[in-house]
């Protein structure tokens, strides 16, 4: 009987030691890394449903080129509004410069206008 214990102990320690041995080896094998799970992942997807990531894989990088370029109109616009305050004021610049000569003018005709009537 202490043969069968003995012999049964040993066997029980045989099968503990297989076990830690094979145990982290099938969790080495099992780990394919992340991109073995999402190859098995899209084997096992429908034709459609490929199709459909893939859409909506291309509608994320419109939706990111779009992005980008609202950010380089929106700033055109601020450029641009910049622009139109300068004009603005170069216009009324203008306005006022304008307006002086007109007034000098309609001095300088009145003037001579004036000076038609005296001679006649």
């Amino acid at each position: 009987m202490n043969k069968r214990a003995n012999s049964k102990l040993f066997l029980s320690f045989c099968l503990a030691i297989i076990l830690i041995i094979s145990l982290p080896l099938s969790i080495v094998v099992g780990q394919g890394g992340p991109f073995t799970e999402i190859k098995e992942k899209m084997a096992s997807i429908s034709e459609s449903e490929h199709e459909n990531l893939q859409n909506l894989f291309v509608l994320s990088q419109q939706i990111t080129e779009i992005g980008k370029e609202e950010e380089r109109v929106t700033q055109d616009i601020k450029t641009k509004k910049i622009e139109i305050e300068g004009l603005k004021v170069t216009i009324a610049s203008e306005e006022m410069a304008y307006t002086k000569k007109w007034r000098t003018l309609g001095r300088y005709l009145r003037v001579i206008r004036g000076w038609d009537r005296g001679l006649t």
